[in-house]
């Protein structure tokens, strides 16, 4: 899972990847921190979907345009459209059954 360094790098992965799990966090989200570890080593295990870290405290503008105003935020695009989206309180195993469930298709 990469950390975001600039917004043209989100629009750039989002519309090119045949699949992308965006988390949005913050550095003061200790959940946050634990998901992110979690995801990156789904993602291990699934090397044609790309991972990327959005942190709210350095892209609150990225952020708002995408209607994501709490964090934790799951986010999992495929071909470039949004498949689903967690935030707050949720089920990771849940998130990651869906992901896999919509890479199948």
């Amino acid at each position: 899972m990469i950390d975001l360094k600039r917004v043209e790098e989100f629009d750039s992965l989002r519309k090119n990847e045949n699949g992308l799990f965006v988390l949005v966090g913050s550095l003061s989200c200790l959940p946050c921190q634990a998901l992110k570890v979690r995801i990156e080593q789904w993602l291990i295990k699934h090397p044609d979907v790309k991972g990327i870290y959005i942190s709210r405290d350095w892209f609150l503008e990225l952020t708002a345009q995408n209607n994501i105003f709490s964090v934790p935020t799951v986010v999992f695009y495929r071909q470039g459209k949004e498949q689903f989206r967690q935030s707050g309180y949720f089920s990771l195993d849940h998130i990651l059954e869906k992901a896999e469930t919509i890479l199948q298709m």
